[in-house]
């Protein structure tokens, strides 16, 4: 088997490489406002890859058979997907520059325990010492995980 490059090919399609063309009927939109919301659509696109994550927003596979069910389970993935948003724009408030998937990751492995003592007939549960990172995150929705492993709400 033998072949060959075209050299003149390929050195056009490098001229072109990374190189995008915007069209757009917003014909009342500035320049800068067209690029500005071209580049944005990597919200859009990272909110259509949330929802084929299976962990996360789950939006396949579709196991309902009536339009019922189905409009319910597609409003279920639509609050979940609103809900990360939400979750991201907080810590960004916060200023912690963390992705939701990421943010749902770490505190996954924040793990609690139920513990009964003798004289009480009630279990109480204690949280582990949390990670820089998952304290950061309890700390930008207001909350703190006392000496004792109690989940605090903090003041002021």
């Amino acid at each position: 088997m033998r072949f060959r490059k075209d050299v003149a090919k390929v050195e056009g399609r490098r001229l072109k490489f990374g190189k995008n063309i915007i069209i757009t009927d917003n014909t009342d939109w500035s320049i800068s406002g067209i690029v500005e919301a071209s580049l944005d659509r990597w919200q859009v696109e990272k909110s259509f890859r949330l929802s084929k994550d299976d962990d996360l927003v789950a939006m396949r596979p579709l196991r309902h058979w009536t339009d019922s069910k189905i409009r319910c389970h597609l409003f279920s993935c639509v609050v979940a997907m609103t809900y990360l948003r939400t979750i991201e724009l907080k810590l960004k408030a916060s200023g912690i520059q963390r992705s939701a998937e990421d943010v749902m990751d770490d505190m996954r492995h924040f793990h609690s325990v139920l513990m009964l003592s003798s004289n009480s007939r009630k279990p109480k549960r204690c949280l582990e010492i949390p990670t820089k990172t998952q304290a950061e995150v309890l700390s930008a929705f207001g909350h703190y995980v006392d000496d004792s492993g109690v989940l605090q709400q903090k003041h002021g």
